[in-house]
C-alpha cells in the first residue's frame, strides 16, 4: 500500500486508546471490536489475500468464466464450470488458513445457479443469501428468466 496519509491515519487509530468508564486505556494489540478502523483494515487485508489472488492466480487457471463480488468480508464467487467451482472450494480454505483466516462453514455453500432452461416452470429452488437479500431465479411479467431479490427473512425479522 503506497498511500502515506492513510498509513499515518491507520497508525494513529491503532495507537489511540479506548475510553472505558471515563478512563482512556491503551491498546496493546489488535483493534477494538466494532471499531471504526476494523472495516478499513479488513478491506485492505482481503484486497491482497483474496481479490488480487483471485484475479492473478485463480482466473487464469479456470476453464470457463468466473467473477467475484465482495463487500467487506462477505463475498460470492461465480463460475461457469462446476469443475472450476469445486477446485476453488478446495483451494480457498488453504489460502485463507495461510493468512490466519477461516471460512465460516454455515455461510459457505455451492449452489447451481445458472439460467434455467426455457421449458422450466415459474421459478427454481436454488437460492443464495448475500448482503441481506435472498437471490433467486424467476420469470418476469413478460416471461423472461431474471434474477430477483427479496429481503432475507432474518434481516426482515431483525428490522421489526
Amino acid at each position: 500500500m503506497n498511500d502515506g496519509g492513510l498509513i499515518r491515519l491507520i497508525k494513529k487509530w491503532l495507537k489511540a486508546g479506548v475510553m472505558e468508564e471515563g478512563h482512556v486505556e491503551q491498546n496493546i494489540t489488535g483493534t477494538p471490536q466494532g471499531g471504526i478502523i476494523s472495516p478499513i483494515l479488513s478491506n485492505i487485508y482481503l484486497h491482497y489475500v483474496l481479490d488480487e489472488w483471485f484475479e492473478k492466480e485463480v482466473v487464469p487457471r479456470m476453464k470457463g468464466r468466473c467473477f467475484i463480488v465482495r463487500f467487506a468480508d462477505d463475498f460470492i464467487v461465480g463460475f461457469e464450470s462446476k469443475t472450476d467451482a469445486e477446485r476453488f472450494m478446495n483451494v480457498l480454505p488453504k489460502r485463507f488458513e495461510k493468512y490466519g483466516l477461516k471460512i465460516h462453514p454455515d455461510k459457505t455453500k455451492m449452489v447451481m445457479f445458472g439460467r434455467p432452461p426455457k421449458t422450466a416452470k415459474k421459478s427454481r429452488k436454488e437460492t443464495f443469501d448475500f448482503l441481506g437479500f435472498t437471490h433467486y431465479w424467476s420469470k418476469s411479467y413478460k416471461g423472461f428468466w431474471v434474477i430477483k431479490r427479496k429481503t432475507r427473512r432474518k434481516s426482515a425479522a431483525r428490522a421489526r
